[in-house]
């Protein structure tokens, strides 16, 4: 992971809104029949409110599976997977960790953008080894998920298209690191959730 990737002449631009940007390369391949992966994390609440930070992604190239999910709690989880490709956009709204997998046969390289003062909480899926769901190659068949036990009761768990979030800058296809140069004031929902969402 590289982070706090820039211009030079941008550096202020995206420190005058309190931004930062990286870009993060994952390689191809398994371990057993597991799929390469982040080790996942949720995102902290912003001081002074009830909402967690944002935070968005852009597939530059490769293909990625972005695991979304609840926190655990009493009525378990909720599980989402979005499959991007180059130049989708992959939102991870307040109340949301998650998990980036790569199960293709190159390297995934995406970027982000987030709030310059966040710190991501690995704690809560490293004490339950892992996500909600492991995506495993399947004989016969491109990969499956399957169940992490550590998580009960069984998590829910529900495959959905990508979005384009216009009101935020974010179309598929058109570079988010431009969209922001653009129009910086539609980044403004990953510094101040609790206004958007």
């Amino acid at each position: 992971m590289y982070r706090g990737v820039s211009r030079e002449e941008d550096r202020e631009l995206l420190a005058a809104h309190g931004l930062r940007y990286d870009v993060t390369v994952i390689r191809p391949g398994r371990i057993g029949r597991e799929y390469i992966k982040t080790a996942g994390h949720y995102h902290p609440v912003k001081p002074g409110t009830d909402t967690t930070y944002p935070e968005v992604y852009e597939v530059l190239a490769g293909r990625a599976h972005y695991l979304l999910q609840t926190e655990p709690d009493e009525e378990g989880v909720d599980a989402i997977i979005i499959e991007a490709v180059p130049g989708d956009k992959v939102l991870i709204p307040p109340g949301y960790g998650h998990i980036t997998i790569n199960p293709g046969t190159e390297p995934l390289i995406m970027s982000n953008w987030v709030a310059a003062g966040f710190a991501s909480v690995y704690g809560p899926i490293k004490e339950l080894r892992g996500g909600a769901y492991f995506e495993v190659a399947a004989e016969g068949e491109d990969e499956q998920f399957l169940v992490n036990p550590n998580y009960q009761p069984t998590p829910r768990l529900a495959m959905r298209p990508v979005e384009d979030w216009p009101d935020f800058g974010l179309i598929a296809g058109k570079p988010m690191y431009l969209a922001f140069l653009a129009d910086p004031g539609k980044f403004a929902f990953l510094t101040h959730p609790e206004d958007y969402f």
